[in-house]
């Protein structure tokens, strides 16, 4: 089982989502299928940057994969239950 740790950083907006999703892509053709996602420094995320991701998320899983979603703040949090998010991402505590 091949793990990717990925520590996101300030703000995710379409650039840095778009960045993002070609490292998930990236990962994936390396044959890696499980992806940590560490939000601890993320500032914000906007609705572009957040469409990115869950395009990342959606290939993951269709190659048979997961993610952990971990340290996310009060704005992320936010944004995922606006969007009726925590159902579907696997966030922890």
């Amino acid at each position: 089982m091949h793990t990717t740790h990925v520590k996101l950083t300030g703000v995710i907006d379409v650039k840095r989502g778009q960045s993002l999703l070609e490292q998930i892509y990236s990962g994936i053709e390396q044959g890696k299928l499980f992806f940590n996602f560490d939000f601890s420094l993320v500032h914000s995320l906007d609705n572009q940057g957040l469409k990115k991701f869950i395009q990342g998320l959606i290939a993951i899983h269709d190659r048979g994969g997961d993610h952990r979603i971990f340290s996310i703040n009060y704005a992320v949090s936010s944004l995922f239950l606006s969007k009726g998010l925590e159902k579907v991402l696997n966030i922890l505590p």
